[in-house]
């Protein structure tokens, strides 16, 4: 009989360390559709802009460590941004999270080649593949961080205007 509450006490207790594991930690909330799209909106124009615009020249400067130049790190923010926003955007269509998740970062490796494929034909830009794989590397990372938001988080819609006052 002991045995049999230890045995459920056991099971029990892997029962509620298994929940405090999987249970969300935090609450996200999703702001209305228009706005997550306004901000994926933003972000591709500011992308475009500045793949295409004439660069400064501190740009071109060595960046923290001394080991890349800061546009290199520009590239990994902006695509990494890029697809946090994207993510956010998303976060709840009807689909696996493994599927958003390789959309998002197919989608945002795409408009970084897009914007190398471009750079090629403006003589004040360069392609580069340096800047391509530090747009990759954003991405995926951003990716990856947002699977352990999404893991680790309860999203939840904001209420409309309507909806708070009834």
């Amino acid at each position: 009989m002991s045995t049999k509450c230890i045995t459920s006490n056991t099971g029990f207790a892997r029962f509620i360390l298994l929940a405090r594991i999987t249970a969300p930690v935090f609450r996200l909330p999703l702001a209305p559709k228009w706005i997550r799209y306004l901000l994926v909106a933003t972000i591709v124009t500011l992308i475009i802009t500045f793949s295409i615009v004439p660069l400064p020249r501190w740009v071109t400067d060595t960046g923290p460590l001394g080991l890349l130049p800061i546009r290199q790190y520009l590239h990994f923010i902006a695509y990494g941004g890029f697809a946090i926003v994207l993510g956010y955007a998303l976060a709840d269509a009807d689909r696996p999270d493994w599927q958003l998740l390789l959309f998002v970062f197919v989608a945002a490796f795409t408009l970084g080649f897009t914007m190398e494929l471009l750079q090629l034909t403006l003589p004040h830009r360069t392609a580069s593949t340096r800047d391509l794989l530090m747009n990759a590397a954003g991405a995926a990372l951003a990716v990856g961080l947002w699977r352990v938001v999404l893991s680790q988080a309860k999203l939840y819609r904001l209420k409309t205007r309507e909806e708070t006052l009834s």
